[in-house]
């Protein structure tokens, strides 16, 4: 018996430890089928995500099968072993009893008894016991994970500050960060002043930095060497709270939540702000957003379905803007938040902004050119690095950079 134990324990248990990571990769595939069905429709790929699927099922069964076949070797051998035990106990027994004097016969009868009672309360503990390690596996690759979780340090420490400030004033002092895991920098020695009441703007090619210096000024990550200064205060000395109090925050993936629009719209908590009807009817004026909110059937408290699928992606952008105006911030950060909005309606938004918050510092991260060109400094990234810094004027004269993404979006009018 010790050794089937054994034999368990090498041969079952480490397939039973996978049984997690299949059902991980089958429960994937599953997700992925069912939040990429549009996809997966309109290219006719359904014979394949089917075969992706199909495949990971067959390996989870393939190694559920050999380990339950193993493990169904535990209660007949038990039970072969438990039988086997009493009849030698019994002929053992016999064998004593007939050899025996008729004066001892009755207590070496007992003793049998006795000996036979031990026995099956010791295979029972070993059936216990086989029960037990038939649960261990799963629940110690369970255990791992959550103490994983648990142990784990916080990448983001919380300051201790709540200095308060009202100007907004964002600085960049020799910057360098790179993702966990990366092998090279997605930021180098960034350098920069975002002065309170005028517009930075950010713009480059893919992967060259610019939403990560949004989510280094949210405190997203924490950069591995220099300074990130609100006011002359470093954000790591801050607490959060007040951080994120001091940022209106507009994602690249605009993300509503189910609710209702004003629920969506004044979410979050800020001790300066109180959110009323008033104050998101305004939010939404500004971000141009009140014209279809009022086209709704109960207007501000229409129902937004979860992830604003209700919606479309430039109502949602719309949205997500007036979200962070009525946060009433000092800081706002808009990562791309422009892309799917027609020229006329970014112009205009943009102009209602700086009208209603001509005191706030306005980071934006964008490709196109004309959200971008009236901004006060324009920063040009590429891999990582700023390689110029000015006006649109003053980039169109000297960066190449600047100059060819220029090229592919204006008119030779506007080049000229």
């Amino acid at each position: 018996m010790v050794l089937l134990v054994v034999f368990m324990m090498m041969y079952a248990h480490p397939k039973l430890r996978k049984r997690q990571v299949y059902t991980d990769h089958l429960s994937r595939d599953l997700r992925e089928n069912l939040t990429g069905i549009r996809v997966i429709r309109a290219y006719n790929a359904e014979k394949y995500q089917e075969k992706k699927f199909t495949e990971a099922d067959d390996i989870l069964t393939s190694n559920e099968r050999k380990a339950h076949h193993a493990m169904g070797l535990m209660r007949p051998t038990i039970k072969f072993v438990n039988n086997a035990l009493m009849v030698g106990i019994y002929l053992v027994g016999a064998y004593l009893i007939a050899s025996a004097n008729p004066a001892d016969q009755i207590a070496i009868f007992s003793d049998m008894v006795v000996y036979s009672s031990y026995t099956a309360i010791l295979i029972k503990a070993f059936m216990d016991m086989n029960m037990a390690l038939n649960q261990y596996p799963r629940a110690a690759v369970s255990a791992e994970r959550i103490l994983e979780i648990l142990h784990a340090d916080t990448e983001v420490k919380e300051g201790s500050s709540t200095a308060e400030s009202t100007a907004g004033t964002i600085e960049f002092r020799h910057i360098n960060f790179s993702y966990p895991g990366a092998k090279g920098n997605a930021l180098t020695d960034i350098s920069f002043t975002a002065e309170a009441g005028k517009t930075t703007a950010l713009i480059g090619a893919t992967g060259s930095g610019k939403t990560t210096i949004l989510q280094l000024i949210a405190r997203l990550y924490t950069p591995q060497s220099g300074s990130i200064l609100i006011d002359g205060v470093d954000i790591q000395n801050m607490s959060l709270r007040k951080l994120h109090e001091k940022i209106g925050y507009a994602t690249q993936k605009a993300m509503l939540l189910r609710g209702t629009v004003i629920s969506n719209v004044a979410y979050g908590e800020n001790d300066r702000t109180d959110r009323n009807e008033q104050s998101v009817n305004l939010a939404l004026e500004t971000a141009q957003a009140l014209e279809f909110v009022g086209l709704m059937d109960k207007g501000i408290h229409a129902e937004i379905a979860r992830g604003g699928t209700s919606v479309s992606g430039g109502q949602r952008q719309r949205l997500s803007i007036a979200r962070s105006i009525c946060w009433n911030p000092e800081v706002f950060l808009f990562d791309d938040t422009f892309s799917a909005l027609d020229f006329e309606t970014d112009y205009k938004l943009r102009k209602a902004l700086r009208e209603t918050h001509p005191d706030q510092s306005i980071l934006i991260v964008a490709q196109r050119i004309g959200t971008i060109r009236d901004a006060d400094e324009i920063l040009v990234l590429d891999n990582g690095t700023i390689v110029d810094r000015g006006t649109h004027d003053q980039l169109m004269q000297r960066c190449n950079i600047y100059q060819q993404i220029a090229s592919t979006q204006l008119s030779e009018q506007e080049l000229s």
